[in-house]
């Protein structure tokens, strides 16, 4: 009667299981079907379990397929390292010199996307040089974006310049982007910081933060008051090992965030031009 009484429950609890996990009565065709339905709908997690169940049982007769699913899969699930993993095995069992290249940009796309730009580099300059026109086009952008990454802006400049050809517009454009990336240049990170140890604040308004410096010089200049006060009443060591400890702790954490502001500040100032001069080459390349 338990084992009965078990089932039923066992039985219960299968029913209620979602539909949209496959079961394990299915063929390697359905659980392909089940994948491809799963990608399409963006639920790429559940579709790269599902790709993964597919190679496990009929590796050699879905292996392209599938590793390419699961490269663009981690991908948009930014998974760069998995995505660029499978991008590799799918570049090794293509048959298609297109096929080769468009899973070689993809796999440079994830090295790219991780800031690995000395890796992106090595991988495109190891690409042939005989290119087609779009794919050369395509190397040539990818090598302005890279350069960029490694903040080797006149080479980066040079690519992006033999993208857009003999369009003086475009070309003027372009130049005056790179003025203002060159501009950022004149941030200072360790100026920030120096300022900041000088005057509590001043490297954050510097940097452009004015109120982290406010909020810097008044609690340093707290402390420093405070200090002040238990002087006068005890001894200037009691104010030391009260004050102390405190002071140096805001102090030193003052100056070094002056720093890591104008690091920042730099950063932002950069993505936005690069993303400018992405937007304007970036129709050139069709």
């Amino acid at each position: 009667m338990k084992i009965k009484k078990y089932l039923k429950k066992f039985i219960v609890l299968l029913s209620l299981l979602p539909f949209s996990i496959p079961t394990f009565g299915q063929t390697v065709q359905q659980t392909l079907a089940f994948a491809h339905a799963r990608f399409q709908e963006q639920e790429y997690t559940i579709a790269s379990k599902a790709y993964q169940r597919v190679l496990y049982y009929e590796k050699e007769k879905y292996n392209f397929e599938v590793y390419h699913k699961l490269g663009k899969a981690y991908f948009d699930l930014e998974d760069f390292d998995k995505s660029s993993y499978y991008y590799e095995l799918a570049y090794n069992v293509a048959d298609d010199d297109s096929l080769k290249n468009h899973l070689m940009f993809n796999k440079i796309s994830c090295k790219l996307f991780k800031h690995d730009f000395q890796m992106a580099l090595m991988q495109l300059l190891g690409m042939d040089d005989n290119l087609s026109g779009y794919f050369n086009k395509k190397r040539i952008f990818y090598l302005g974006v890279t350069y960029f990454g490694l903040e080797q802006f006149d080479k980066s400049k040079m690519h992006f310049q033999k993208i857009i050809g003999d369009d003086s517009n475009l070309l003027a454009e372009l130049d005056e982007l790179f003025v203002s990336n060159n501009k950022i240049n004149k941030i200072k990170p360790n100026l920030a910081k120096v300022l900041s140890m000088f005057l509590p604040g001043l490297g954050q308004v510097y940097a452009g933060n004015i109120t982290s410096g406010l909020n810097s010089l008044v609690l340093t200049s707290s402390f420093i008051a405070i200090g002040a006060g238990i002087t006068l009443v005890y001894t200037p060591l009691d104010a030391l090992v009260a004050i102390l400890p405190w002071f140096q702790r805001y102090y030193t954490g003052g100056y070094n965030n002056a720093e890591v502001i104008a690091q920042d500040k730099i950063k932002k100032k950069r993505s936005l031009v690069y993303q400018e001069i992405v937007e304007l080459v970036e129709d050139e390349l069709n």
